[in-house]
């Protein structure tokens, strides 16, 4: 039962790490549109 218990917990730990990178990604994405957004801003205004 331990070594299942464990293995579950491995399983967990890895899905919330999956959920992070996700999650991290989706930020990424959000700040790298809103610079683009910004830059092409930028370059209409000069």
């Amino acid at each position: 039962m331990a070594g299942q218990d464990f293995l579950a917990q491995i399983r967990q730990t890895e899905q919330e790490a999956a959920d992070q990178v996700q999650q991290a990604r989706e930020a990424a994405k959000t700040y790298l549109e809103a610079a683009r957004e910004q830059a092409a801003e930028s370059l209409n205004l000069a």
